[in-house]
């Protein structure tokens, strides 16, 4: 199941107000992530040499040559990834930037709950990792879930500077 949330939208129904990065909507990015879409303006995200996700820096740290990249951040088109980068204290602290050829929809992430005597109850994150591990689809756990971000798996990808990128 789906987390849901209201959003503004102007008149021509486009979502309005200033991004709000750590929280975004889940809606948009599932829609964002699914299509291969920019998170900014939902235009085409792909370059000549495959679609552009940017990462935290400290992801990067942790991820061993060749291992695939689990990224709940939808991709960005070249027009919008300097101004994602400046807008993101997140990603001015440090970022990485990749191209994927080959993508796929590994899972997703989101609060996990159970059946109790007073009704539906939250639970702690699976494991120790974290409440923004992701859980991939299949898991037995899913249909206890209610997420809230959809998680692609980069397979087929190369760290890449921003300005060696040219659009598609």
């Amino acid at each position: 199941m789906w987390a849901r949330y209201g959003q503004s939208l102007n008149a021509s129904g486009r979502p309005t107000g200033k991004p709000q990065w750590r929280m975004v909507h889940p809606t948009r990015q599932r829609q964002a992530m699914e299509q291969l879409r920019c998170q900014i303006r939902m235009c085409s995200a792909k370059t000549n040499r495959g679609y552009l996700f940017l990462a935290g820096a400290e992801q990067d740290a942790l991820r061993r040559p060749g291992d695939p990249v689990r990224t709940a951040q939808p991709p960005v088109c070249l027009k919008h990834a300097r101004p994602s980068i400046e807008q993101c204290k997140h990603l001015r602290k440090g970022h990485v930037a990749f191209v994927a050829r080959a993508t796929s929809i590994y899972g997703v992430i989101g609060s996990r709950y159970r059946l109790g005597a007073a009704g539906l109850e939250p639970l702690p994150p699976l494991r120790d990792e974290g409440a923004d591990a992701p859980v991939p689809y299949g898991h037995p756990q899913m249909g206890w879930f209610l997420a809230s971000q959809l998680v692609r798996e980069l397979t087929d990808y190369e760290v890449v500077n921003l300005d060696d990128l040219v659009p598609a």
